[in-house]
């Protein structure tokens, strides 16, 4: 069993593969499964995880039908046997001692959750950068939703983030699908899973280390402020329905 298993989605990103596959299979930290993804691409992706898989024996390599993100993800949970899991999207990038360094904090502080730095990079916009804080905190049930739903953003996003393996497979957290009449709708699948699990974490960890390189294409689905806050918005509904009277 690898210590630590990292989940790739894959969706038309040729152009960025490359650059994603060579920064995680050249991280210092070597005991993983790297667990590929490919989501129904129609470019040259699948094409080029097959050539990374032949000469990285971490790499799986699953094709799929094109289901969208959430799915994608749970069909790596649903193959992930690492006492770690941490995603990547296949357009970004990460430092070269990023999950060495989160895998260590994970275990000197007992973590369940651990949270690091990402930089966001826009084509057009140059970069910015987000910075986590140092801190150990017990997490209530009761407080969990009014207090972290209300918290800056960057405590919520799936990437940069390390999860105990056993914290989402003992309380079978999955991505949630959400499916809507029209093609413009959507729901943070992503935002929902992170907040699941924070609910069941009883520690989580924070601090600035090697960095996650966030890539904001043009025309992503986050470029848009107002379908980002509608998103938002079923995501909180969503929460509510699956938390009930827990919270």
């Amino acid at each position: 069993m690898p210590k630590l298993s990292v989940i790739i989605p894959v969706y038309e990103s040729g152009p960025y593969l490359d650059r994603c596959l060579d920064s995680i299979r050249q991280q210092s930290f070597s005991d993983m499964e790297i667990i590929c993804v490919n989501d129904g691409s129609t470019d040259d992706s699948l094409a080029i995880l097959k050539a990374h898989e032949a000469v990285d024996s971490r790499i799986i390599v699953i094709d799929q039908d094109n289901h969208g993100p959430a799915i994608a993800r749970n069909a790596g949970l649903d193959r992930a046997t690492g006492d770690y899991i941490g995603f990547l999207d296949s357009d970004d990038y990460i430092d070269p001692d990023y999950f060495e360094s989160m895998v260590r904090m994970a275990e000197t502080h007992d973590a369940d959750i651990v949270l690091n730095n990402h930089v966001m990079r826009e084509d057009s916009k140059g970069s910015r950068l987000y910075r986590g804080s140092y801190y150990m905190k017990q997490l209530p049930e009761g407080e969990f939703l009014d207090k972290y739903f209300a918290a800056d953003r960057t405590v919520c996003l799936l990437y940069a983030h390390l999860y105990r393996g056993s914290l989402i497979r003992d309380n079978h957290v999955r991505f949630q699908v959400q499916r809507f009449l029209h093609k413009d709708d959507y729901f943070h699948e992503d935002e929902f899973f992170h907040r699941v699990v924070h609910f069941y974490a009883d520690r989580v960890f924070a601090y600035c280390g090697p960095e996650y390189h966030y890539v904001a294409r043009p025309g992503s689905i986050m470029a848009s402020r107002k379908r980002k806050n509608i998103a938002y918005v079923r995501c909180f509904s969503a929460l509510r329905d699956y938390f009930g009277d827990r919270i």
